[in-house]
């Protein structure tokens, strides 16, 4: 589950359905997924989320999956596996959003100003605002202003196709909900009411999924708090990796890298690591 839209795994789809069936979905409020109207409560927001999500799993008819989720994707999929834990063979988890809180204001100082702007900006306009008030002009400024989002697809998408920008247009040109439901989930900067890891401490069940957690070398969200997971969780399975050359968007960033890590953590099921006779459903994005 990824947060801009599944055309962005363009790059990965075909590597993750060699060996298993793959489903993919935009959350809601996002990509080209409705835009209901959310609760302004974090924790209803939250439950939203997760109930659409357990909606979509019944009527797929899928009894247990590999969930995997990027960003807010990966905090939301964290949020799932708390409630239906008896539903996840294996959390994947790609540059996770939420899971840290900040204590003070003060906290700030040891960010970047680069870092500090991003989470300044990101909390109080969305990234794609210009885009979408440009109307029709709005690929022509994605392509002059980003060229680094097209050259990620040239291997896919002709280099001077106009169709990365069009998609990235038309994903964000509907009614904004889903935005403003993270905004409300927002504590200070980007960081969130209610951390993952603080949460993860308390539940028994979920202690139980294996868990795979990997991290762009160069993101620009703080990710220091990966080998503490290992610390919340010293009896399950816990596996931690950065990926060189790659920031938030490490799922296209170094996909190549980022492919064969989801391979070895859909593949660890198969292992003496994990006992586990059950047979594999999906692998869900």
């Amino acid at each position: 589950m990824g947060f801009k839209g599944i055309g962005f795994w363009v790059l990965n789809f075909d590597t993750f359905a060699n060996n298993r069936p793959v489903y993919a979905m935009d959350l809601l409020g996002f990509g080209k997924s409705s835009r209901p109207k959310f609760s302004k409560d974090a924790k209803e927001i939250e439950m939203q989320y997760v109930n659409s999500i357990e909606k979509w799993r019944e009527c797929m008819k899928i009894d247990k999956m590999i969930l995997l989720g990027h960003s807010f994707g990966g905090y939301l999929s964290t949020a799932y596996s708390i409630k239906y834990p008896e539903r996840i063979e294996h959390l994947i988890l790609a540059d996770p959003w939420g899971f840290i809180g900040i204590k003070s204001s003060e906290d700030f100082k040891k960010y970047s100003l680069y870092q500090r702007s991003m989470m300044f900006l990101t909390s109080k306009i969305s990234p794609l605002a210009v885009i979408r008030a440009a109307g029709p002009f709005g690929p022509v400024i994605l392509r002059k202003g980003r060229p680094d989002i097209v050259e990620k697809y040239e291997n896919v998408v002709e280099k001077h196709d106009k169709t990365i920008a069009k998609y990235v247009y038309h994903c964000n040109t509907k009614k904004i909900t889903g935005e403003y439901a993270f905004r409300d989930l927002l504590d200070i900067g980007v960081y969130p009411k209610f951390p993952m890891c603080d949460r993860l401490q308390e539940q028994e069940l979920c202690q139980k999924i294996p868990l795979t957690c990997i991290f762009g070398a160069e993101s620009w969200l703080d990710t220091s708090f990966g080998p503490s997971l290992k610390e919340i969780r010293p009896e399950s399975y816990t596996h931690i990796e950065y990926i060189e050359l790659a920031g938030h968007q490490l799922f296209s960033d170094n996909a190549s890298e980022f492919n064969r890590l989801v391979l070895e953590a859909c593949n660890v099921l198969k292992s003496s690591t994990i006992e586990n006779d059950e047979t594999l459903d999906a692998n869900v994005i």
